[in-house]
């Protein structure tokens, strides 16, 4: 197999997010049921476990369609790798990575984030790409994507020059 895009780091941090906010969900119990717990501890207490669950969702719908590695066979079968809490999902297919298209979120403050987006035969949702500056953009890649990367080529290249 030969690896042609991966993340690295990215299960790491996805699963010390999502220990974080279940510390932090805990930790609001424990503010509600301590003894002595009262007035303010109580709402000090709804906000941590608000704001843990909240966390949890998030880490988790985020994450979701994350690809954190894709490697290619000699064969043309595809291992895609995506981030779960408890352990990695793995997509394996013979069939074509279809559906490729390029887009570029903004986030605040006028961030640019460019992602690939691609179709798996084997998953119901958009599985995701993100093209960060420590991404190395792979000729595998760029064969599979097809034209896909031409506009995140023209977005890199300005500050590539500088």
């Amino acid at each position: 197999m030969t690896t042609i895009y991966e993340l690295r780091g990215f299960m790491m941090r996805q699963t010390l997010s999502a220990a974080a906010m279940v510390i932090v969900f805990f930790y609001g119990w424990w503010e509600l049921l301590r003894p002595g717990a009262e007035g303010m501890d109580f709402l000090f207490g709804i906000v941590f476990i608000g704001g843990g669950v909240w966390g949890v969702r998030s880490v988790l719908t985020d994450s979701r369609d994350a690809v954190a590695k894709l490697e290619i066979g000699e064969d043309g079968t595809s291992v895609t790798t995506l981030w779960r809490p408890f352990r990695p999902l793995v997509l394996t297919t013979d069939q074509p990575l279809d559906q490729w298209r390029y887009y570029v979120k903004i986030a605040g403050r006028g961030v640019k984030r460019p992602f690939l987006y691609l179709r798996h035969p084997d998953h119901p949702r958009e599985l995701q790409l993100e093209l960060r500056a420590d991404v190395t953009i792979t000729d595998g890649l760029r064969e599979l994507a097809g034209g896909e990367l031409a506009e995140f080529d023209a977005l890199v290249a300005p500050r590539e020059s500088n």
